[in-house]
């Protein structure tokens, strides 16, 4: 699962802005929280797995908020693919 998968629907242009990807990393990082907290989530999430992800949050956010309408650059696509590979992990 990559940057094209964070897109709901890929009939439409992808927005690859640090806006986009960072509000979508985190409703995901959000909605890992909830399931963990409301029993949803019936693994254990493993505490590196969790401050990875809020790590990634807190990095996509600063990134937005310095760079918001700017492409997320091809650097940032590896911590994207690592963010989605721990979030199917708790699906």
């Amino acid at each position: 699962m990559g940057l094209t998968e964070l897109c709901e629907d890929t009939k439409t242009k992808i927005d690859n802005s640090y806006t986009y990807v960072s509000n979508t990393i985190s409703e995901k990082t959000s909605n890992l929280i909830s399931g963990v907290r409301d029993g949803s989530i019936k693994k254990d999430v493993d505490r590196n797995d969790l401050a990875s992800v809020l790590k990634i949050n807190s990095y996509f956010m600063n990134k937005a908020t310095k760079y918001p309408d700017k492409d997320i650059l091809s650097d940032d696509l590896e911590t994207v693919n690592y963010f989605s590979y721990i979030i199917q992990k708790y699906k």
